[in-house]
């Protein structure tokens, strides 16, 4: 049989790396010259040299024609571009012949390039062009060199394939034959190609692995003097498992979540399918596909919910995905065996439909190249169909120096798929965040492909989608999550799936063991915490184990198991602290794996909002603390507070931790706050509110004694809520919300129109603008609530002020709202400013509708009709002049009998008032 049809030749010319340019280019012409000179040609100028690169000027030693010349001594394909700068360069030079040597073959378009060249009619202005291709480069250096050929003996084996001639400085040149096993190279027969000279066996291995060729197969020298055949006991079995990445078997599984659990990313999924549809359109040139997110945001649950998407009947004639773990990897064989699992995985689904399902990859050097691949490939373009190759937890590889040199093997096969330009992608996952050294392979395979690459990258969780998968919990506890609870859920989860999942788990085993969802609200949930929750049962010798897996990661399961018996590898993998990927073991998530190595977890600041005003928040603790434990309705009473707004107490209450719940529904001052005075509250607050993302983001910012603006306050807010989209309107809403629990806590001081962060505390710290007989804000406005007019012309004057803005001393007193005036005055919701009367931020932030409420609860607040609510204690109208002495005794008035019954007959009537309105009060609160 015929010689090149035995073994597909290529050959490879090698320096060392150590080596100069100069150095470089002078081996490099030196070959050339003598290929030159074959052709007749002698050198005269060296033009250009990059890399292994060169360009020469060469005249005919017969004809004294002259001649440009390009040698290109790479293994990646090269492009279409090489070609129409060769020959704008003999242009200019005024060459009407050029020469390309290459020992890599041209890419798809290159090659189009090259026919249309040789099919069409060259005018006389037009260089021709002579390609020397890999095949007939072999042949060159065979004659040039008086080499020999590979043995025939060798040649009619069915196990060798390909071979390569390399040439290399001062050593022989000699052949390298990939012997193959079940369809995958696995050894490098290393031949001569002179007569008596042999090269050294470690030399030989140094060069290969400096050079990143042949990264896996073990070497064998042939001689052929003693050898007539390879023996046959030397054939290992390929030391490579290639695990698909495994799903969860539950909805509390931690692994990648079941197709029908999957959530969301219908823009992301639409942007994958969109590019792959490209390549079937041929609208695209890439065939690479990079799939970035942070760690725990669902980059395998996507893969996982792809592949099944695919098989469904929209796109099972379209698409198919084969989803690989890299974990399984051992070494660089590892991408070569995925590359046949997935082709023969899609000949056995029925996506390709060919004769034989046998694939071979005879070369590592080129995995495409062998006939059974460029079948399938031939049959994918034709069918218009894509076939997806996803190499998951690629990043997890670097980890471990022995893994390093699959990288590069990757990065062969996936610049060969560009090349191709056929219908096969090869994908991977990236995570970000992680920081790679510039000496660390990992980095330049990652910078190398991004210009071949389309990234697709996972953002955080929509609001939609973190409802959703609290949502399916709900499903599975089979009850609805209380509001609390499942707001503390939504909150702290901040739309990351990792975080949100662990919570949801944690909550639906709580449930499952009978805990109530009130006490669940009032659990401080962090992460570190639900770690510990992880580890605390565990032995000595588990939690030794996990700490071997975590820090070896993926640890390979032999040395893992002859330090730790079976019974405790079980142990965790049964809790699912640990996953198997091949003959690998892993920690179930690489957060938990820092957690376990490091002891430090994710920065997850609190964005709990409060949802009453502090003034409110402090009274009501106040009253629990003094009357408890009390229920709702309890403290809806002592407050005479619609149920909206004690419900939204409550949460409050539960929200800063402040109270406990117990299964009654009892409302109890926590243990450690029982009679705290103040101080003891502010800085209780401060300890949450310095976990809280706005004081943290605050903090970034400015340091002790610097100033920030409101301006810059509110855009904290905004970065901080980006998710929730907050109207400008809103973030001036939380932005005074927020303000006085800062002050209170004193984490921040109020100067200016400004905030200024405090060296120590804040000068604020523990003052609360509670009711006082000063009036409200504790002497803020001078004049003290005493129900001087009534609520419903308090009400009607609140509404004109807030729809113009402002009314003149004139159209006051004109329009008979001069009482009302005093009492909107008093209660600090509006103010005297140039003999006009002004609404305060309270009422402008307030709309029309809620007016009512707003007044019903801010004078409820206020120490008059405090006390004058405490003389009801359920009972009916009281008398007047009863109130009013009540009223005079509490604040040590001595009001004559008249001023009495005047008094207790407002206290009367506003009381009255917005008893009969509650139900409209709730409504419109």
């Amino acid at each position: 049989m015929p010689f090149d049809n035995e073994i597909k030749l290529s050959c490879r010319v090698l320096t060392p790396q150590e080596w100069t340019n100069d150095q470089r280019g002078s081996y490099l012409e030196e070959i050339t010259s003598k290929l030159l000179k074959k052709q007749r040609y002698k050198i005269v100028d060296r033009v250009r040299f990059t890399g292994m690169e060169i360009d020469l000027i060469a005249d005919h030693l017969e004809t004294n024609q002259r001649a440009f010349v390009e040698c290109k001594f790479l293994a990646d394909p090269f492009s279409a571009n090489v070609i129409d700068l060769l020959i704008g360069k003999a242009v200019r030079r005024n060459v009407n012949i050029v020469y390309l040597f290459s020992t890599s073959n041209p890419g798809k378009e290159a090659k189009g390039v090259l026919d249309e060249l040789k099919n069409s009619d060259t005018s006389t202005h037009t260089p021709s062009l002579a390609f020397i291709d890999p095949a007939k480069m072999v042949s060159m250096f065979m004659d040039v060199f008086n080499l020999q050929k590979i043995p025939d003996i060798l040649q009619k084996k069915d196990n060798f394939s390909s071979g390569c001639l390399i040439l290399y400085p001062k050593i022989p040149p000699f052949w390298v034959l990939e012997e193959h096993h079940e369809g995958i190279p696995y050894r490098a027969v290393i031949i001569s190609a002179t007569c008596d000279q042999f090269p050294p066996k470690e030399l030989i291995k140094e060069i290969f692995n400096k050079s990143g060729l042949y990264q896996g197969l073990n070497l064998h020298l042939y001689n052929k003097r003693v050898d007539l055949d390879i023996p046959k006991e030397t054939v290992p079995e390929i030391n490579e498992t290639v695990s698909k990445v495994t799903e969860a078997e539950s909805l509390d599984d931690y692994r990648p979540c079941k197709p029908e659990y999957f959530i969301g990313r219908y823009n992301t999924q639409k942007e994958i399918w969109q590019f792959l549809d490209k390549i079937r359109k041929e609208n695209t040139s890439t065939r690479i596909l990079a799939l970035t997110a942070q760690s725990g945001f669902g980059k395998s649950s996507l893969i996982i919910k792809l592949a099944s998407r695919f098989r469904n009947q929209k796109w099972k004639n379209k698409f198919f995905l084969y989803p690989v773990d890299s974990r399984s990897a051992k070494g660089p064989l590892f991408v070569a065996k995925a590359l046949k699992a997935g082709f023969e995985a899609a000949i056995s689904s029925g996506f390709v439909d060919i004769s034989s399902s046998v694939v071979n990859i005879d070369s590592t050097e080129g995995m495409l190249k062998s006939s059974t691949i460029q079948t399938i490939l031939y049959e994918l373009k034709r069918t218009k169909r894509v076939l997806l190759i996803f190499f998951d937890q690629f990043e997890e590889l670097f980890t471990k120096d022995e893994l390093l040199s699959t990288f590069e093997s990757f990065k062969k096969l996936a610049f060969e798929a560009n090349s191709e330009q056929t219908n096969l992608v090869i994908g991977f996952s990236w995570r970000t965040g992680i920081t790679l050294s510039d000496d660390n392979p990992a980095y330049h395979v990652w910078h190398e492909l991004s210009d071949h690459r389309i990234s697709v990258n996972l953002r955080e969780f929509e609001s939609g989608e973190s409802s959703q998968m609290v949502g399916q919990f709900e499903k599975a506890i089979n009850q609805k999550m209380i509001n609390p609870l499942r707001r503390r859920i939504l909150e702290q989860g901040r739309g990351m799936p990792w975080l949100l999942k662990k919570l949801c788990i944690h909550i639906y085993h709580e449930i499952e063991k009978g805990t109530l969802q009130d006490e669940l609200v009032i659990k401080r949930l962090n992460v570190a915490a639900l770690f510990n929750a992880d580890t605390e049962p565990l032995t000595v010798q588990q939690n030794n184990c996990l700490k071997y897996i975590a820090k070896n990661s993926p640890a390979d399961m032999m040395e893992v198991l002859d330090k730790f018996d079976q019974e405790t590898v079980n142990r965790l993998y049964n809790r699912r602290l640990i996953i198997r990927a091949g003959q690998k073991y892993a920690v179930y998530w690489d957060i938990f794996r820092d957690f376990i190595i490091e002891g430090v977890v994710p920065v997850i600041p609190w964005t709990y909002v409060p949802q009453v005003a502090l003034p409110i928040l402090i009274r009501s603790f106040l009253l629990i603390n003094e009357y408890g434990p009390l229920n709702m309705e309890n403290l809806a009473d002592r407050l005479e507070y619609a149920p909206k707004t004690v419900n939204n107490l409550i949460g409050d209450l539960q929200g800063f931790l402040l109270v406990d719940k117990n299964s009654d529904g009892m409302l109890a001052v926590k243990d450690e706050l029982h009679n705290a005075n103040s101080e003891t509250i502010a800085n209780y607050l401060f300890n949450q509110l310095k976990e809280h993302v706005i004081l943290h983001s605050l903090f970034e910012i400015i340091k002790p004694g610097q100033k920030s603006s409101m301006v810059e306050f509110q855009e904290i807010i905004k970065k901080s809520y980006s998710s929730a989209n907050l109207k400008n309107k809103t973030i001036e809403i939380y932005a005074k919300r927020f303000l006085p629990f800062l002050r209170f806590s004193g984490a921040i001081e109020y100067v200016n129109g400004g905030i200024v962060r405090p060296v120590i505390k804040g000068k604020d710290f523990g003052v609360i603008e509670m009711p006082s007989r000063r009036g409200r804000g504790g002497g803020a406005t001078g004049a003290t609530f005493m129900c001087t007019s009534g609520p419903k012309k308090a009400i009607k004057l609140a509404e004109k002020i807030k729809e113009y803005g402002m009314l003149s001393k004139e159209q006051v007193i004109k329009e008979g709202f001069r009482n009302a005036a005093i009492d909107l005055v008093a209660l600090d919701i509006a103010a005297w400013k140039d003999n006009a009367l002004s609404p305060k931020d309270v009422l402008k932030e307030s709309s029309t509708n809620k007016i009512p409420s707003l007044i019903a609860d801010i004078s409820k607040l206020t120490e008059f009709l405090s006390i004058a609510l405490s003389f009801y204690q359920g009972k009916d109208k009281p008398d007047a002049i009863k109130l009013g002495n009540h009223i005079s005794d509490k604040l040590d008035r001595g009001w004559s009998e008249a001023s009495k019954k005047r008094y207790g007959g407002a206290a009367n009537r506003w009381i009255a008032y917005f008893k009969m309105n509650d139900k409209v009060c709730t409504q419109q609160g």
